[in-house]
């Protein structure tokens, strides 16, 4: 009898045990989701990012590290799901690949937490923890998928500041860590009495309010013009564009509708694709292009695909010109699934959809650069301008960034807005501006704040222009970025290590 009545009080325990479970795993999806709304495309006001962020904190502190492991993936499903829905497009599996790949990481991060916790400043360690587990998102698998970090969100907050001081890396540790102490604090209120938390806020503050230009040397004297054109295109979603050279077509007829604004700049800025066929082999797309080069006084800087000998491709950035026309860059950071496919047996077996992509995309291995005289552009495309690292340590000399970008296969779905947010991100931490051509939109003029000049919206089709001076050196952000980024992964390491040698400690201590 007492074997039967200990059996049902353990059960009812257990019964207990896992609705409270069941209840914060609920509470951590919905914080999630809380925390999504304040990114693109919504941008709801920015704290809902931080209170989305302390409830999950919240929901898994002091939970053994497999229930933890699980409010980490319901945030992260809350968080991801909405903000990567644009990958559904592709199709749902794709969409839920994306996903699972994000959520594998924040999983490995909070199955952490209870061994953080033994700290004095739990929320410190933790945050730094998941930084590591952050970085190593943007690294792996397949180059890392980086997407949607939380400093990315810096521009729009009143703390724009913090991105040419600290970086998109550190702003992230800040997002978290401040998060996660409000809720210690809220548990145990001697914290915020500390000299320590007084002296990190006043720190904080001070760091984005006051400039530290590091090495930076702006020239206003001389300056370069720049003519963004979006030409649009036929349709959207999968598939091609519509004819063959209509994109190309769509360009030069947008460029030659702003030719009072074009010929008097300096440059002429086409997004990625905007050759839908490789202009340098096909002798019709470079007869389109001369003709119009011979109407028009700058060159053009357009993106184009290119076969290569051993029968992948490249994705590159083109210069064309009356003297001639010469590769500029071979995008480095390629798409897992969108431009080269894992496992390629494998998904053609599972999908025709793989038919879609029968060559894979093979990386550049060079930074990619323009001289204009004495003034000097960096470029990426699409993808790349959501790696933390790139705009930081390619080119100290760049007085602007290009983006060339091809947004048509998600348009309207959000993809593009946080794509743009990244590029905010770009010339905040590198105070240069970026100048964004998209086919189909957003493309845009982003000054050296992160703040938008200009810009043109989702399926329009026009040009816009900027004249920029000259800016070299690096802000403390550039200079900062091996720091952080190596030194937040040996933090982790040794506060792991940490962790466990307390552990061993401990057993020892007990078996005694």
């Amino acid at each position: 009898m007492e074997v039967r009545y200990a059996y049902v009080a353990t059960h009812h325990r257990l019964a207990g045990l896992d609705m409270r479970l069941l209840f914060r795993f609920g509470v951590a999806l919905l914080s999630g989701f809380v925390a999504s709304l304040a990114m693109p495309p919504r941008e709801a006001p920015w704290p809902l990012l931080m209170i989305g962020i302390a409830c999950i904190y919240s929901c898994a502190t002091g939970l053994r590290p497999r229930a933890s492991w699980l409010i980490g993936l319901a945030g992260a499903i809350g968080y991801f799901g909405p903000l990567l829905r644009w990958m559904d497009v592709v199709g749902s599996d794709a969409w839920l690949l994306v996903v699972a790949l994000c959520s594998f990481w924040w999983c490995l991060a909070f199955g952490w937490l209870p061994s953080m916790q033994k700290f004095r400043f739990p929320g410190l360690a933790f945050a730094t923890v998941w930084t590591a587990f952050e970085l190593l998102r943007d690294l792996y698998p397949w180059g890392g998928f980086g997407w949607a970090q939380f400093g990315v969100i810096a521009p729009l907050t009143p703390f724009e500041g913090l991105a040419p001081n600290l970086g998109q890396i550190p702003i992230t540790w800040l997002a978290m860590a401040v998060s996660c102490t409000a809720v210690d604090a809220a548990k145990a209120p001697h914290l915020v009495r500390t000299p320590s938390m007084g002296l990190a806020v006043l720190s904080l503050l001070a760091v984005a309010y006051v400039p530290l230009d590091g090495t930076l040397v702006r020239d206003e004297s001389a300056t370069k013009k720049f003519v963004v054109v979006q030409g649009g295109v036929d349709h959207f979603g999968l598939g091609t564009f519509g004819d063959v050279r209509s994109v190309l077509k769509h360009h030069i007829d947008a460029t030659r509708a702003a030719t009072q604004q074009v010929n008097d700049a300096d440059l002429v800025i086409w997004p990625e694709n905007a050759a839908d066929v490789n202009p340098m082999a096909d002798v019709v797309s470079a007869e389109m292009l001369n003709a119009l080069i011979g109407e028009i006084e700058p060159p053009i800087l357009l993106g184009a695909v290119v076969a290569q000998p051993d029968d992948t491709l490249h994705n590159i950035s083109l210069l064309w010109s009356r003297a001639g026309y010469s590769e500029k860059y071979v995008k480095r950071k390629i798409v897992p699934f969108g431009e080269f496919l894992p496992f390629r047996e494998f998904v053609t077996s599972w999908t025709d959809r793989a038919a879609l992509m029968p060559r894979d995309f093979s990386p550049g291995t060079t930074h990619g650069s323009l001289d204009l005289g004495n003034f000097h552009l960096g470029i990426l495309i699409c993808f790349e301008v959501a790696d933390s690292g790139l705009a930081l340590t390619d080119d100290d000399n760049a007085s602007a960034w290009v983006i060339h970008t091809n947004n048509a296969t998600y348009q309207f779905r959000g993809q593009s807005e946080q794509q743009l947010l990244a590029a905010r991100m770009r010339a905040a931490e590198t105070s240069r501006p970026v100048l964004v051509s998209s086919t189909s939109g957003i493309s845009a003029i982003i000054d050296s704040r992160g703040q938008i000049d200009s810009s043109i919206s989702q399926s329009e089709v026009g040009a816009i222009s900027a004249r920029l001076g000259t800016v070299t050196g690096q802000t403390f952000a550039m200079i900062s970025y091996p720091f952080w980024k190596y030194g937040f992964l040996v933090m982790a390491i040794a506060l792991i290590v940490l962790t466990k040698l307390r552990s061993r400690s401990a057993s020892k201590v007990h078996q005694a």
